[in-house]
């Protein structure tokens, strides 16, 4: 099944060629996954920021080795923060300093939020364009949950967005580098939703997340990758 529908539109909107596309965005299989300390994650060669994603899949993944999970929305914070300065790979980032610690407020802002709602809630420092791709790839998450789809089409419709944004001619380097650490995020996400955690596939849930981690991106990747730790955890 294929849901590039609206993408493909906005592509043609956006004066962007379909040839703008990377082969590697078109289909996901076995091979199409990288391998980190043992672990399958899904890997897009076409996207430069992919390397955030992993770090988020890293982080994720080193919650889950807990044995006790934080009770509390502001020790999840605490807990996030704690994971990711003790990350080689996150103090490595180069806008590290750019951290701004998260609140509790800034959490709670995001909660249940629908697809109807994303546009209103993403950052005035996104332009007309990159908030249409944004909202472009949740009506396709939706249209995949709506058809009981599986991760390779959700995973599908998120690579066709990169490839979406690598090629749009009318998009700031500033939202395609957020864009891009968004996308490589938001894989990762719904890779552990679908693959470990074993959870449903709430699309209308991560709404708000996928809202947190764009808002996030546009101010530096461990704001990014530190909202989106946060708001993705929270209501799980």
């Amino acid at each position: 099944m294929k849901v590039f529908a609206s993408l493909t539109l906005l592509l043609i909107l956006s004066g962007c060629s379909p040839d703008g596309i990377a082969p590697a965005q078109q289909e996901l299989s076995a091979s199409g996954l990288s391998h980190k300390n043992a672990v399958a994650l899904p890997a897009n060669p076409s996207n430069p920021e992919d390397f955030i994603g992993t770090l988020y899949a890293e982080l994720l993944q080193e919650y889950e080795l807990l044995n006790t999970k934080p009770s509390t929305l502001p020790l999840l914070i605490q807990q996030g923060e704690t994971l990711a300065w003790a990350n080689a790979d996150f103090l490595a980032l180069e806008d590290l300093s750019a951290y701004d610690p998260i609140g509790v407020a800034n959490v709670q802002a995001y909660q249940n939020i629908n697809t109807a709602d994303l546009r209103s809630h993403l950052s005035s420092g996104y332009s007309t364009v990159a908030k249409d791709i944004y909202v472009a790839l949740a009506t396709e998450l939706t249209a995949v949950k709506a058809n009981d789809g599986n991760y390779q089409e959700a995973c599908e419709a998120i690579m066709a967005t990169e490839g979406l944004i690598i090629a749009a001619p009318n998009l700031t380097a500033t939202e395609r580098h957020a864009m891009l650490m968004t996308s490589s995020i938001m894989r990762n996400a719904v890779y552990q939703d679908g693959r470990k955690r074993k959870r449903d596939r709430d699309w209308e849930w991560m709404t708000g997340h996928y809202a947190a981690t764009a808002n996030g991106a546009l101010e530096s990747s461990p704001q990014a990758l530190l909202l989106s730790f946060v708001t993705d955890l929270y209501n799980d």
